[in-house]
């Protein structure tokens, strides 16, 4: 999981801020990443 690993620290902060662009792309990628997690 290289990609953890250079990205952990925004994966271990869940999507809170209340930023709108940001946010929803936080929300999206989050999902993305919990998904992909457990098709593997």
């Amino acid at each position: 999981m290289q990609q953890s690993r250079c990205c952990g620290w925004f994966w271990t902060k869940p999507p809170k801020t209340p930023d709108g662009p940001t946010l929803r792309f936080r929300t999206a990628a989050w999902t993305a990443f919990i998904g992909a997690l457990k098709a593997s």
